[in-house]
């Protein structure tokens, strides 16, 4: 029975399957993060470093910047890995580097490029400068709730009667009227 079967026809079916798959590859999103395996020149934590920095300048190294992106409570974290390994193959193009070793300005040049490339990119790279831009300003995962981009120290702590008064208080307070304040 074998024998029955060509040369030929398995090529043409074998081309065949390979055209659907390219073709279901450039029009179904959710396949497109397996087409591409992610790039491993550099380790993903510091590439999502150096994105933050990007995104948000002056944010900082907290461990705490990176973490919402490998939360699974937000659906990015399916495509962290992906995202990282886009950022690597766009900077590998442009400077023959990685990510994370790029100049701010080829850093920004990369970002830029992947926000105004195809729908599936733009999609995943706006989901990725909000989540850095929350992960800067709003404290997700601060046990005290601070931001220190926003020079917010969080809940208020007391620190002592001298930290919320004046020294001499009576040098700022009205003269009383009365002993006891009250009018009559």
């Amino acid at each position: 029975m074998a024998e029955l079967v060509d040369v030929h026809s398995r090529r043409q079916v074998l081309c065949a399957l390979a055209a659907a798959g390219a073709s279901m590859l450039g029009a179904c999103a959710p396949v497109a993060r397996f087409a591409i395996p992610a790039a491993r020149l550099a380790t993903g934590d510091a590439v999502l470093h150096a994105f933050v920095e990007t995104v948000v300048p002056g944010a900082g190294s907290s461990p705490g910047l990176i973490r919402a992106f490998a939360d699974p409570f937000y659906t990015f974290a399916e495509w962290r890995d992906w995202f990282t390994g886009d950022l690597c193959r766009r900077a590998t193009r442009r400077a023959q580097t990685t990510f994370d070793r790029l100049s701010c300005e080829d850093r920004t040049r990369v970002v830029a490029d992947g926000l105004t490339s195809d729908p599936f990119s733009r999609r995943i790279y706006a989901g990725a400068v909000f989540l850095a831009q929350i992960s800067a300003y709003v404290p997700l995962y601060e046990a005290q709730g601070s931001s220190p981009l926003l020079r917010f120290e969080g809940a208020h702590r007391f620190e002592g009667l001298a930290s919320v008064t004046y020294e001499d208080p009576q040098r700022y307070l009205a003269a009383a009227l009365t002993c006891d304040g009250n009018w009559t």
